[in-house]
This record gives structure tokens, sequence and C-alpha cells, in this order.
């Protein structure tokens, strides 16, 4: 689990408020998404903007790549900023939380069901129904994973319910593990 940094949500909230500004904000938020996704996806990134021999603007460089191809003016003055000011190592964090930060500002609620096949439209429709609260828009994701043998794992933010088949069967087996 990332650990948010004071200087990491500083930034964000701060990088939120200057795109809302030059209403960029949803722009911004998909770049974002882009440069967390690309951290995940490539992990020798990270190790590679850790390099102190590896210069500013080569640092620049990469988390532009990272971000997207043709990003907007205001990510390459944010990314630009973050670079000068020897930050590189809370790009990811600080991208992580200008998400929430976004997503909060616009009454998004994340929710990613995954299930060992594919919901039906009314069921998904019926769950976002459930889910949303207060006029928020619900951004929803629904995986299929046939190893989970039946029943679903559904995240709702920050919360997780997990009544799959696969997680049932490891509690069973844990539990005559320890007779």
């Amino acid at each position: 689990m990332i650990q948010f940094s004071k200087i990491s949500t500083r930034y964000a909230k701060a990088i939120y408020e200057y795109a809302a500004e030059n209403k960029a904000e949803t722009t911004l938020y998909r770049e974002f998404r882009t440069l967390a996704a690309s951290f995940l996806s490539l992990p020798q990134m990270r190790d590679l903007l850790d390099n102190p021999t590896l210069e500013k603007p080569k640092k620049l460089a990469v988390l532009q790549a990272a971000a997207g191809e043709n990003i907007s003016p205001e990510c390459l003055r944010v990314l630009g900023l973050i670079v000068d000011n020897d930050r590189v190592d809370y790009a990811y964090p600080i991208a992580l939380m200008y998400e929430d930060i976004y997503k909060k500002a616009k009454n998004i609620v994340s929710v990613r069901l995954h299930s060992a096949s594919p919901i039906s439209d009314e069921a998904r429709k019926a769950l976002e129904r459930l889910v949303a609260q207060n006029n928020q828009e619900v951004n929803f994701e629904n995986r299929t994973d046939e190893r989970m043998i039946g029943g679903f794992v559904l995240e709702i933010e920050d919360l997780r319910l997990d009544a799959s088949v696969s997680s049932q069967l490891n509690d069973i087996k844990l539990g005559l593990l320890r007779r």
C-alpha cells in the first residue's frame, strides 16, 4: 500500500487548484491515471528515475512519456515543477492523490467487481444504483477471473468484500491446517 506523505498531498492539492483554474482538471486526471498505471506496469521506471546520475531533462522525458502521448501543457508544466523541485520520487503518490482529490471534487465513486464470469447489464445497473449516493457518478469496472471458481470480490473505494469461492476454500484450508 502506498503511504501518502504531506508532500504528495500538498502537491496534489496545489496541482488540482492549478488545473481547476485552467479548466484542465479532467485532462490532468486522465494523464495522471496514465502516469500511475505506467508506474505499476513498468516497475523498472522507478529505478530509472531514482538513479542519481540521470539528469533532470531525461527524468522529465521519462515522466512525460509515462503520462501518455501528446500530453497537455498543464501536465508538462506540473511534471517540470516536480522534476525541478527534486520531487520525482513523489511522482507516483502525487498522481494517486490527485486522482483521489479529483474524484472527491467531481463526486465520483470507484467500484471494481471481480467475478468468475461477466455480469449482466441489469445487475451492473442495479449495483451502480445501490452504490451511488447523493447523485454520485459511479466509475464501474468489472474484471473476470475464472480462477475464482465462483462468487465475487467487490471493491468500493477502499472497502473490500470478498465473497469468492476460492477465498472461502482457502479459509477452510487454513482452518484445517491450524488443527
